[in-house]
């Protein structure tokens, strides 16, 4: 008996020694009290048990639920409960890691709670500028998010079950829809409301978009807009506008932009390094007002 204990630790990998401490570390934080890790600890408590996140960047992080532990190869800077989701008789606890530094991008886990033990995911992850859209759910069983590239390009929905990922990818929509006129003739009121993701899919709206901005300007403007981060267009007197800031490079990928009554549009737009271009010709107030909504 000795000789096989022998064999595993001279015989084997660290790797094999690594996920033997792991485990020793999970047993070390189910045995703990939990009040010598009340400064690394998050928990909730769903149906009388309790689901905790245990650790810090240093040692790693385990995870416990009910008298079972679970401690993950990956290490983060962070990891917390994101939110609980229930239905179809699921129950699932959501956490995001995040490494080290304002550039770097959440990663999320599902764990599946809804018997006595849990069931843990792999983490999903995003790209740097990439974000959830909308927000986590159950269908059908599954714990489903979906998460939007950066540069609008795609995105990328996962179904979760029994710790298993499903991925499915989809293109960028570029469909139309709604009136190819707006009612009453005026374009500026029409798209009042609106986001400018919006306006690029409107049937009225796109094709003044496509008239204001020349190849390749277009593309990347549509793909800022499918980040959708900024603010609606707001009625004003000479028309209509709206900002809108790339979320991580908000002082260098930006754009103003506005629609005039008759059909027209003009925009502030900087590609990068905080470098401004003029497209259409906007008369010196509507260019004032431009720069106005430049934070």
């Amino acid at each position: 008996m000795q000789r096989g204990v022998q064999n595993i630790w001279n015989g084997n990998s660290k790797h094999t020694q690594g996920m033997m401490i792991k485990s020793l570390i999970a047993c070390a934080f189910l045995m703990m009290p939990i009040v010598a890790y009340s400064d690394d600890l998050s928990k909730v408590h769903i149906n009388g048990k309790t689901f905790g996140v245990y650790g810090n960047y240093n040692q790693g992080f385990a995870y416990t639920f009910n008298g079972h532990a679970f401690t993950p190869d990956d290490y983060s800077f962070s990891s917390k409960i994101f939110k609980i989701i229930e239905g179809d008789g699921k129950t699932y606890v959501i956490t995001v890691d995040q490494d080290d530094g304002s550039a770097s991008a959440p990663q999320y886990r599902a764990f599946d709670v809804t018997g006595d033990a849990f069931i843990p995911s792999a983490l999903i992850g995003q790209g740097i500028g990439d974000h959830l859209d909308g927000a986590w759910s159950v269908i059908g069983g599954d714990a489903v998010a979906t998460i939007q590239k950066d540069d609008g390009s795609s995105a990328t929905t996962f179904h979760i079950r029994d710790g298993l990922v499903h991925i499915l990818t989809q293109g960028r929509d570029n469909s139309l829809s709604g009136p190819s006129t707006p009612p009453g003739g005026d374009y500026a009121a029409f798209v009042a409301g609106m986001r400018l993701k919006e306006a690029f899919h409107s049937k009225a709206i796109n094709p003044i978009l496509r008239k204001a901005f020349p190849e390749p300007v277009y593309s990347d403007v549509f793909k800022l807009a499918e980040e959708d981060f900024g603010s609606a267009f707001q009625a004003g007197n000479q028309g209509s506008f709206a900002f809108l800031s790339q979320p991580h490079d908000s002082r260098d990928r930006y754009i103003a932009i506005a629609i005039q009554p008759n059909g027209t549009a003009v925009a502030i737009f900087s590609s990068n390094g905080h470098h401004e271009v003029t497209y259409g010709n906007p008369d010196p107030l509507i260019k004032m007002r431009l720069q106005r909504e430049i934070p």
